[in-house]
């Protein structure tokens, strides 16, 4: 296992009686770090890490979801960035239908605190459904397949919600300075460990609010000449990054300005770009 850094999160979780067990490890046994340091980070201590976010910002009477649980991402892959999980019942639902967990509810499945029943294999597995099955998920197939190339997603938080405003409030303490909370803060740094898991060959954040805090806490540097901006992990990693819109949805990027986003893309990585030329309609 590559030896990388983790920051240090500075939640001051306290030893709890509570116990959330992912491949072996426990809330309990999990030791948050103060001071920089050099660790095996594994996926498993990442999942954990939300576990364990969650025990010290939540109650069991909270009316919420248990964090995003990631499987081991694939490396070198194109991963899109997105701000939070969306939790819709009906979709899931739908997902549902296609698996082999059919009589599923998701509200009782995923309500925190995790449930006895709780089992992350199926979690992974659902997440895969959604990849595959999901319209929200379309863009990132498409791009992917057209430059045959793996992709990944994730979220720079990992709170389950449909509607955004309920994780500015939670995550963001100034939404125009971009200040995180200490909930956000601590969520921000795993994400940042998920990313150097994963060895982007290049990253798309499709979210408006996502792209700022990612230009915000990561600076990576615009280069004019590419236009597109580069981030630079400690260990000399370099990949490209995209700011854009949402894909899908009401809000979503128009299909011009979203075949110019995919064409960039392309271009960066020295991929021909299959889709023919726009065709523009005269107007007279």
């Amino acid at each position: 296992m590559e030896k990388l850094p983790l920051r240090a999160l500075t939640i001051g979780f306290r030893r709890s009686r509570s116990y959330f067990t992912v491949a072996g490890y426990t809330v309990e046994n999990f030791r948050w770090l103060h001071s920089y340091q050099e660790i095996f980070v594994s996926i498993e201590e990442i999942n954990l890490g939300l576990m364990a976010i969650w025990e010290k910002r939540f109650s069991a009477n909270d009316n919420v979801y248990v964090p995003m649980q990631y499987e081991k991402p694939k490396s070198g892959a194109l991963v899109f960035v997105g701000l939070n999980p969306s939790f819709s019942s009906s979709g899931w639902k739908s997902l549902s239908r296609r698996s082999k967990t059919p009589d599923l509810d998701p509200h009782t499945y995923f309500k925190w605190p995790s449930p006895p029943r709780f089992d992350i294999e199926i979690s992974y597995y659902l997440e895969i459904l959604a990849k595959e099955h999901y319209p929200f998920f379309a863009p990132h197939r498409a791009l992917a397949d057209a430059m045959d190339i793996a992709w990944e997603h994730f979220d720079i938080f990992a709170y389950r919600e449909k509607e955004q405003a309920k994780i500015r409030t939670l995550a963001l303490s100034n939404v125009n300075e971009v200040r995180l909370t200490e909930f956000g803060e601590a969520q921000f740094r795993l994400f940042e460990e998920l990313l150097l898991l994963s060895k982007p060959t290049a990253v798309i954040v499709v979210n408006a609010l996502a792209a700022q805090i990612y230009l915000k806490k990561r600076s990576p540097e615009f280069n004019p000449r590419l236009g597109y901006h580069q981030d630079l992990f400690a260990d000399g990693h370099q990949f490209p990054v995209f700011f854009s819109g949402m894909l899908t949805g009401a809000r979503a990027l128009d299909r011009f300005s979203k075949d110019r986003l995919f064409w960039h893309v392309a271009k960066a990585l020295g991929k021909p770009w299959p889709f023919k030329p726009l065709q523009f309609i005269p107007t007279d």
